[in-house]
């Protein structure tokens, strides 16, 4: 492209007057990419008014686009930064599932869409029965364990389109997506039965999971809250049959 910046050379009459018409020219075409580097450049770059030659501008430009380029990769570093930070806000540290606020963001997500494409599903709450006494007894190292091993059991026996989340303490919930009341409920009936069938060993002690689960379908005009409130509603009556 440069070599079509010059188009005659300076004839005899007039040499002077070309010689800064192409000077100047020169320091537009500068000057126009020194402005484009910027607008993407924290720290600007010093106006140009010293490039008299095709060679200098070429070197100015090259410059300039290699500061932009460094500035192209913190710009990636960054971004990569932000998506960890981002993904340790709304994950749980200890089981790597959603954590509540990674959750109630799916949830409202799942209901959006199941709003506009009339979608339904099962929200299950899971709240583990006897948890305390597992710390108390065994420490909470052991009750570390003990959630993890949940968390595994529920990711295993899930969809990869299924949310798997922790909402605190003993408690998780899961969002059985797209699927029918009576197909949800039965998937729901084999979760529980599986993960009350699980059972790990600590420190040579056999510990034994056991849990209650609450059901609840949701589909298009639901509320999350409300949803949420209810499974857990659901739950708790389980739990005080058991």
């Amino acid at each position: 492209m440069l070599d079509k910046l010059v188009v005659e050379h300076p004839s005899k009459f007039g040499g002077a007057e070309k010689k800064r018409d192409k000077k100047g020219h020169i320091i537009q075409i500068a000057e126009i990419a020194r402005r484009f580097c910027s607008s993407a450049l924290t720290k600007k770059i010093p106006e140009i008014s010293e490039i008299t030659n095709e060679h200098e501008l070429l070197t100015a430009m090259t410059r300039m686009l290699s500061e932009n380029e460094g500035l192209r990769d913190k710009m990636s570093e960054q971004a990569t930064r932000i998506g960890y930070l981002e993904e340790l806000a709304t994950s749980d540290e200890l089981t790597g599932v959603l954590n509540r606020r990674g959750f109630q963001a799916e949830l409202k997500r799942v209901l959006a869409r199941a709003q506009r494409n009339l979608e339904q599903g099962i929200l299950v709450y899971i709240d583990l029965d006897e948890f305390k006494l597992v710390n108390d007894s065994f420490g909470h190292a052991a009750g570390d364990e003990v959630l993890r091993k949940v968390a595994a059991v529920l990711n295993d026996m899930t969809r990869d389109m299924d949310v798997v989340g922790r909402l605190g303490g003993d408690e998780f919930a899961i969002i059985l997506i797209n699927t029918s009341q009576e197909n949800g409920l039965e998937r729901a009936e084999t979760l529980n039965a599986a993960l009350n069938a699980t059972s790990l060993t600590w420190e040579g002690q056999r510990l034994a999971i056991q849990a209650s689960f609450g059901m609840q379908s949701y589909q298009s005009g639901d509320d999350a809250e409300a949803l949420l409130n209810s499974a857990d509603e659901a739950m708790y009556k389980t739990n005080q049959r058991n």
